[in-house]
């Protein structure tokens, strides 16, 4: 049986994957095959807005 830590970490792993799943500014859901540099650049696309 696997120690009860790993399902901890799944969790933990779980969550931040749903973090990621939205931009923190305009709150729009990112399609799954969104890379994280593709989201980390739609994030500073909101701040180049002048």
């Amino acid at each position: 049986a696997k120690p009860p830590t790993m399902n901890t970490n799944n969790t933990l792993n779980k969550t931040n994957d749903n973090i990621s799943e939205k931009c923190p500014l305009c709150y729009m859901i990112f399609p799954l095959i969104m890379t994280i540099h593709d989201r980390h650049e739609h994030v500073q696309d909101h701040y180049s807005d002048d």
